[in-house]
């Protein structure tokens, strides 16, 4: 799905970029997932990213999530993770 068509489908006007906040939303997920598994980072960096867990600006659609997690990897989510 391409970024203009993944806008339309989070009811964003087609010319909006929104990559920045796309952006921001993604690195906060990712910060959340790694704060919650402490077999994959140092309990250092698990604390801090922690504080994440309470700064959510909203819940974002796992398949909206997905599709950018896909975009960025260039390839699907199943075989990266």
């Amino acid at each position: 799905m391409s970024s203009a068509k993944l806008r339309q489908a989070k009811g964003e006007p087609a010319g909006s970029q929104g990559t920045d906040s796309n952006s921001a939303r993604l690195h906060t997920r990712l910060g959340q997932l790694l704060s919650a598994r402490p077999d994959v980072c140092p309990s250092a960096y698990v604390a801090e990213l922690a504080s994440l867990q309470d700064k959510v600006a909203g819940p974002s659609p796992s398949s909206v999530v997905e599709t950018l997690l896909e975009q960025e990897l260039g390839e699907r989510c199943a075989r990266s993770f």
